[in-house]
């Protein structure tokens, strides 16, 4: 009895991307595939989706956390402006 395989696991196609732009390729379904060796299209796709969205949410609290810090450095400036006078 052989055992199947389960697919191409979202690990695996984290590794594979980075490889993938270490080697300045562009990512696509097939490099990465290409790159594993294996997989489905499908499986690849949806991993490469979630990865996609990580990354824009990490962008996002980034850009968040910036514009925060701008305001509280600009109101920070304001108080210590109030106090020079």
């Amino acid at each position: 009895m052989s055992s199947g395989r389960f697919g191409v696991t979202y690990e695996e196609v984290v590794k594979a991307v980075s490889k993938l732009q270490k080697k300045k390729i562009k990512v696509t379904i097939e490099s990465v595939r290409d790159e594993l060796g294996t997989g489905s299209k499908t499986t690849i796709m949806q991993h490469l989706r979630e990865l996609r969205g990580e990354r824009s949410s990490s962008k996002d609290k980034d850009y968040a956390l910036r514009k925060d810090m701008i305001s509280l450095v600009r109101l920070m400036a304001r108080l210590l402006n109030l106090e020079v006078k």
